[in-house]
C-alpha cells in the first residue's frame, strides 16, 4: 500500500491570494490542495476530512473562521495563519499556529508549509497503524473516499474561483 500524499487544506477568500498559494506551493511539489473560501464550507469539508495542514486566513466571506481553527486545533493539525491582521488582534487560537503576515516571503511561505508537514508527519508516526485523531478507520475506504473528494473538491475550487475572478472583473469599471 502507498502512502497518502499530505493534504492541505487552505481557507483563503480572495482569489487571486489563493491562486498565488495554489501555484507556490505546486510548484514545490505540493499538489494535494483544497482551497475553500468560506467557513460554511471549510465546516462541511471537515466533517468527513482532516487535512495534513491547514492554511488560514482569519476572516473569510462569512466571518471569522475561529470554529473551523478549533476543529483543526482538536485534531491536532498544524495550521498556518497567512493574515493581513496583527497577531496581537488575533483570537487566541490562532496564536498556536506558525504566523505569517501578508504580503510574504514565498520561500518562507513555502518552508514553514514544509516544516508544518514534518510536524505533521511525525505525529502521524506516532499514531498506532489505521488510528486517525477520530478512531480506527479501514484506509482503503479512506483512501477511495480521499479520491473521490478530491476529484470533487477541485471542480468546485475550479468553479468557485472563476465565479470570484467573473465577479471581480465585473465590477471593475471600464476605462
Amino acid at each position: 500500500m502507498t502512502a497518502l500524499a499530505p493534504s492541505i487544506l487552505v481557507l483563503e477568500d480572495e482569489p487571486l491570494i489563493a491562486l498565488d498559494i495554489e501555484d507556490m506551493l505546486n510548484r514545490a511539489g505540493y499538489g494535494n490542495l483544497t482551497l475553500l473560501a468560506t467557513c460554511v464550507v471549510g465546516h462541511e469539508y471537515l466533517v468527513h476530512n482532516t487535512p495534513s495542514v491547514a492554511i488560514v486566513d482569519i476572516c473569510l466571506k462569512d466571518g471569522d473562521c475561529t470554529e473551523v481553527v478549533k476543529i483543526l486545533a482538536s485534531r491536532n493539525v498544524p495550521i498556518i495563519v497567512a493574515s493581513g491582521t496583527s497577531k496581537s488582534d488575533a483570537d487566541e487560537v490562532f496564536t498556536h499556529g506558525t504566523w505569517i503576515a501578508k504580503p510574504w516571503n514565498p520561500t518562507e511561505f513555502v518552508a514553514a508549509v514544509k516544516k508544518a508537514l514534518e510536524r505533521a508527519t511525525l505525529r502521524q508516526s506516532r499514531r498506532p497503524r489505521g488510528a486517525s485523531p477520530r478512531g480506527v478507520f479501514d484506509q482503503s475506504k479512506r483512501e477511495a473516499d480521499l479520491i473521490i473528494i478530491s476529484a470533487r473538491d477541485t471542480e468546485l475550487r475550479k468553479t468557485e474561483l472563476l465565479r470570484a475572478l467573473r465577479l471581480e472583473r465585473n465590477k471593475t469599471p471600464n476605462n
